[in-house]
């Protein structure tokens, strides 16, 4: 029995032996031989730092540049079963930060996420042809729980700074607010509004498994304003003056974009 428990114990401390030489292997040789677990989409590169801290000096995703990533990964997450941590993802034209953990029934969590992007990356799915929008949005995220591409738990805000357009129409129109949580897993239902600049917004916007949609009435407050120009090129007139702008779509996985 005395030698069962000790070869258990040993074997406790080999494991452990095991984990801290992995803990602390270079983020290059790691990925050279572990890497392909990431999948083919994800490719990371000029590597430096270990596998528990390192720095990527570029991501691509679908071979598409993103930026930067440092990370820091938490040993006390590990021990729980909990692989994740800190990271920090620069871009040329946007930046995140956050913390996030996969969780051991491969459930994958992000929690005080913050990123800015430009309000140009939105085309694709808000997709006003006419239009060229300009600004810059701010996203924080409380939490976030994802099961693949549904959301389980989702609470947070955005904010679109220095909101207005170019293209067939030219007008600013001020910060534009939404905020958004789950009411059950796989729902995120959300507001958006305006902050009383020259664009009256109003709408709503659901998530439902994959498939999104949005209503959202918008409004000139002002007749003279370049906005009531723009709103000729946005959406359904509706008898006031105002458009309904409708927006239909479903997320994709990496590579597949949004489809519309």
């Amino acid at each position: 029995m005395r030698l069962i428990r000790r070869l258990l114990l040993l074997l406790v401390i080999l494991a452990i032996a095991v984990a801290a030489v992995a803990w602390y292997l270079p983020a290059s040789f790691a990925y050279r031989h572990f890497g392909h677990h990431l999948g083919p989409s994800v490719v990371l590169q000029e590597l430096g730092g270990s596998v528990r801290q390192g720095r990527a000096g570029q991501v691509l995703i679908n071979g598409y540049p993103v930026g930067a990533l440092e990370w820091d990964l938490s040993i006390r997450g590990l021990l729980r079963g909990d692989i994740g941590g800190n990271w920090n993802l620069l871009g040329s034209a946007w930046n995140a930060r956050g913390s996030t953990a996969r969780m051991a029934d491969g459930r994958l969590r992000v929690t005080d996420m913050h990123m800015q992007l430009p309000a140009l990356l939105l085309q694709p799915v808000i997709d006003i042809p006419s239009l060229n929008f300009l600004g810059t949005v701010d996203v924080e995220l409380d939490t976030l729980l994802l099961r693949g591409l549904i959301i389980d738990e989702a609470r947070g805000r955005a904010r679109w700074v220095d909101a207005g357009v170019t293209g067939q129409a030219q007008a600013q129109f001020g910060p534009i607010n939404a905020h958004f949580a789950t009411t059950a897993p796989g729902h995120v239902i959300g507001e958006v509004q305006d902050e009383a600049g020259p664009l009256e917004v109003d709408g709503q916007f659901e998530l439902t498994g994959v498939a999104y949609h949005a209503e959202v009435i918008l409004r000139s407050r002002s007749p003279s304003d370049p906005v009531a120009q723009m709103l000729y090129y946005v959406g359904q007139a509706l008898p006031d003056g105002g458009s309904l702008l409708l927006i239909d779509g479903e997320l994709k996985r990496q590579g597949d974009g949004v489809r519309r």
